[in-house]
């Protein structure tokens, strides 16, 4: 049972970081950073500058909040619910994450505010649904 969840988890995790990476590095990347541009992290010759430990830690919380938040109630359900239950945890983690910075730092404007927390719906209902697939093929 428990290296079931690990795999689970490691393969939901694994699966976000990879659908993120994607939206951050190549999609969404000439949005964010002119919207970022004055609270980035920055170093010299490079526009947006991480603590990748730190980015790493936020995709374990988030996979372990779907493990245990939306996983055991969508178990054996619907891919759409799936969707449904991960697209609610992302609109709460991405809505106080992002609303947060909204109301605290400057320069984030509510066009920012708006597209993170449509993608964090996104991402976190795509992320939920790969944990169902990911629950049912490894059983």
């Amino acid at each position: 049972m428990i290296w079931h969840l690990i795999k689970v988890y490691l393969t939901t995790g694994i699966t976000m970081m990879v659908i993120d990476a994607i939206w951050l590095g190549l999609i969404a990347t000439k949005f964010y950073l002119p919207k970022m541009d004055k609270v980035a992290r920055q170093n010299t010759g490079q526009p947006f500058s991480p603590k990748w430990f730190t980015t790493f830690l936020v995709y374990v919380i988030l996979t372990l909040g779907i493990m245990l938040f939306v996983l055991p109630r969508v178990s054996g359900s619907s891919y759409l619910v799936a969707w449904v239950d991960g697209a609610f945890f992302g609109l709460i983690v991405y809505g106080v994450y992002v609303l947060t910075n909204f109301s605290t730092l400057k320069g984030v404007s509510l066009n920012l505010v708006v597209v993170d927390i449509a993608w964090g719906i996104v991402l976190c209902g795509v992320a939920s649904m790969a944990a169902v697939w990911f629950n049912q093929i490894f059983v």
